[in-house]
């Protein structure tokens, strides 16, 4: 009895209970907060409402999608479903369109069809079109980043260049777009001469049935959270919260809907979906989806934002702090409630929450959490779940926020939710694009023009490559020339082709340099593993070439097999830590890797910014080499570590999956897997290690070469299938470990290769071994291998 008289009230319910004075029995060690949300203080003006919260679908992170379209239209569907359909997923209400390249401005007096060229040569606007057909209520709006630069001293060509993108929007994909976000100009004054003319000439128009007095336009603002920027999933919870509380956007908050490209050549987080293999359909569904549900599938439009009045010093709705910020919205007529709260610190903390002028009585609240948001791994046990809370009790109620957790509270029906479970799961399809793969450009007409001219799984940087047509030739042809503003004259343009999981194989393209100058230059290049590291020979119109590795130039000569105004045939080897290169069946170039080693990644075409034609590419496995290599990220569970070691699970992009676990002296790990021979990748530091293998020691005191990110610092390709132990100890130096490379020739692409002792069922096989120099070094003798090579190349 005593123990009742300390508290107020104690309700067990919902698990949850209220403390007189600061402290309670949930951990908040004093940490909580009284919220008042006083209906009467609320501001009801129509600015003051949630319009819910539109996503970005932006060109440069959309470049596979029309690869899941044409491939998987399945899996293309239930993506634009998890992210569109209504009383479906994230049920986003707006999209913001936003093309990352420069269109060509046509004159009114053109015919239609030339006109549209300009939209069609986006991947944005084709998604948005599938996107409105799942969802018609979408709102579309638009931001070009970048206007053609003719357009800047011209308001009349300005507006002659947006009106031509919004009514051929409407005429070729029935997008009708409501508004039109500019980036501001450097005179406030003109800027807002510039919209103001643009919306009055828009009103005078009548065309297709566009009520263009509908169309609005404003200054596009920098709060997104788009991932390029926010790494920590606690961070956009709160971002999410700041922007709905600050009311900027009008309650509408950009967030990236999709990210379908090879993810690990470039750093993005934060998107709903992962869409990064089209060959399988596969996709995964990101934390930030049921982030998102916590607010969409609680808050209707046109409720308020419940915010402090200016004329008030009470103390209601909505706080930001450091870790801990909320937000309340409610209905206009006072009936319902919905209150989203954050917690980023490491400490739970409470809410003693009354409600003063509102139509609560007897009504029941359910609380929705997902809890875990440091943690790597979002499960049915930390997503989206469900708790019921009693109804209040004299309009009061107490709740508690768990560490790193999102909560929602709402008086709304609850019932749809069920963990992970709420939406469709996907069932992931192991098989890799297994060797050997070919694509000779050679599409029809309508082929092209479905795609935009887009190449089949191929993505690029720093510029483009399309699928053209001259005199019945077909081929890929570098597009953005060097006078372009927006590019570099001297950056390279890279075209990413293949699987990630490809090791020891040949790659061979026909090329043909337009315009033979001395600058003008092509390339091919092999196991790129992220967008700076891989192995690629470029080869200048003047006969020079270079050979670089991890964009570093390692080895350079002259060739005189080079042919003008023809097709030339270009072909490089991988073979262990050897390279070979070919120019129409001639060598001319090699390279022998002696310390730190490319181990796996994709093909990739170089051109400098000039009309480069490729075609008829060609990827083969090596003869009597591994084909594949599986990866086991340093972070898996079957990863077993010893000795003083630091995880990093938020390390830089340039990692495989953003995490990395640092080694220092006397430390070290071990893994078993099934496969053949392995490599340790990560940066190495002056380190000294010994390695076991199935029990026997194969290396008692190797110096490994400095490596730098997803290299190999050591490799052994001559490890025979089977199940194996591997185990080392780090013996001076450091080692930020990435993965551990699995050599197999399976088509099926492992996502666990790790294996327990238990799992086996039986004693690990004992490995049969060279233990040579070369081993310790590559795995293989690259002599050996070259001279073998030279007696098997093709006519």
């Amino acid at each position: 009895m005593e123990f009742l008289k300390n508290f107020g009230k104690f309700t067990f319910g919902g698990g949850h209970f209220l403390v007189a004075g600061t402290g309670n029995l949930n951990g908040t060690a004093g940490n909580t907060e009284s919220i008042t949300v006083n209906a009467d203080l609320a501001d009801m003006s129509a600015n003051n409402s949630y319009n819910g919260i539109h996503c970005v679908l932006n060109d440069s992170v959309l470049h596979l999608m029309l690869d899941y379209k044409e491939l998987s239209c399945d899996s293309y569907t239930a993506i634009l479903k998890l992210i569109f359909e209504k009383e479906y997923g994230a049920e986003f209400s707006g999209i913001i369109i936003e093309p990352d390249k420069e269109y060509d401005f046509v004159n009114n007096d053109e015919s239609d069809s030339v006109q549209s060229n300009s939209i069609l040569s986006s991947v944005s606007f084709t998604v948005a079109a599938d996107a409105v057909k799942i969802n018609p209520e979408l709102e579309t709006e638009l931001h070009c980043k970048c206007e053609p630069s003719a357009l800047k001293e011209s308001f009349e060509k300005k507006y002659e260049w947006y009106k031509s993108i919004i009514f051929n929007a409407y005429k070729m994909y029935g997008i009708f777009i409501t508004k039109v976000y500019f980036n501001k100009l450097d005179d406030a004054e003109k800027n807002e001469l510039w919209k103001n003319y643009f919306l009055q000439h828009l009103a005078l128009e009548n065309e297709c049935g566009l009520d263009c007095n509908k169309i609005k336009a404003e200054d596009m603002f920098v709060q997104q959270t788009d991932g390029f920027c926010i790494k920590d999933r606690c961070a956009i919870a709160d971002k999410l919260i700041e922007c709905l509380i600050e009311n900027s956007l009008r309650s509408c908050v950009p967030i990236t809907a999709i990210a379908s490209f090879y993810s690990d050549l470039f750093s993005v987080q934060n998107q709903i979906v992962d869409a990064k293999e089209p060959w399988n359909g596969n996709y995964k569904i990101n934390y930030l989806l049921y982030i998102v549900m916590h607010i969409t599938k609680f808050i209707r439009n046109g409720w308020c934002n419940v915010k402090k009045s200016e004329n008030s010093s009470e103390s209601i709705a909505n706080y930001i702090t450091n870790t801990k910020k909320y937000a309340v919205f409610m209905s206009r007529d006072k009936s319902d409630v919905t209150m989203i709260f954050t917690n980023s610190g490491s400490k739970s903390c409470g809410y003693r929450i009354s409600f003063e002028n509102c139509s609560f009585e007897n009504r029941l609240f359910s609380k929705i959490e997902t809890s875990g948001l440091n943690d790597a791994k979002i499960s049915s046990k930390n997503c989206f779940n469900y708790v019921n809370v009693e109804k209040l009790e004299e309009n009061e109620m107490f709740i508690t926020v768990k560490p790193f957790s999102v909560v929602t509270l709402t008086t709304l029906n609850a019932a749809l939710v069920n963990g992970v479970n709420t939406v469709e799961q996907t069932v992931y399809n192991l098989e890799r694009l297994c060797l050997p793969y070919n694509d000779s450009f050679f599409y029809d007409d309508e082929f092209i023009q479905r795609r935009c001219a887009a190449a089949m799984l191929m993505m690029s940087e720093n510029g483009s490559f399309k699928a053209e047509t001259l005199a019945d030739e077909r081929f890929v042809c570098q597009t953005e020339e060097n006078n372009d503003n927006n590019y570099d004259a001297k950056a390279t343009v890279t075209a990413f082709i293949g699987d990630n999981s490809w090791a020891n194989y040949q790659v061979e393209v026909k090329f043909m340099m337009i315009p033979h100058i001395p600058e003008n230059f092509v390339g091919i290049g092999i196991r790129y593993n992220s967008s700076h590291c891989g192995v690629a020979l470029k080869l200048y119109c003047s006969g020079d070439w270079e050979i670089i590795i991890s964009d570093e130039i390692v080895a350079s000569g002259k060739t005189y097999f080079l042919r003008m105004n023809e097709w030339n045939t270009l072909r490089i080897m991988a073979l262990g830590n050897a390279y070979i290169v070919q120019l129409d069946g001639k060598e001319i170039a090699n390279y022998i890797e002696k310390e730190a080693m490319q181990t796996y990644g994709r093909a990739v075409f170089l051109s400098a910014h000039y009309k480069n034609r490729f075609k008829d590419f060609v990827a083969e496995p090596v003869y009597g080499m591994r084909m594949y290599a599986d990866l086991i990220d340093a972070t898996d569970k079957g990863v077993k570590y010893s000795g003083i070691i630091s995880i990093d699970t938020k390390a830089s992009t340039r990692f495989s999956n953003s995490s990395c676990v640092k080694l220092q002296k006397e430390s070290g790990f071990s893994v078993t897997y099934m496969g053949y021979g392995f490599a340790l990748c990560g940066t190495s530091t002056d380190a000294v290690i010994s390695i076991a293998l199935d029990g026997d020691i194969i290396e008692d005191s190797i110096c490994v070469a400095n490596s730098s990110f997803r290299q190999s610092f050591y490799r052994n390709d001559s490890v025979e299938k089977g199940i194996h132990k591997v185990k080392v100890y780090v013996k001076s130096g450091q080692i930020e470990l990435d993965s551990i490379n699995v050599f197999t020739d399976s088509a099926e692409r492992r996502k666990a290769v790790v294996i327990t002792d238990d799992a086996s069922g039986k004693k690990l096989n004992k490995a049969n071994v060279t233990k040579a120099a070369a081993v310790a070094a590559a795995g293989v003798s690259a002599a050996i291998i070259m001279s073998k090579l030279r007696g098997k190349r093709k006519k």
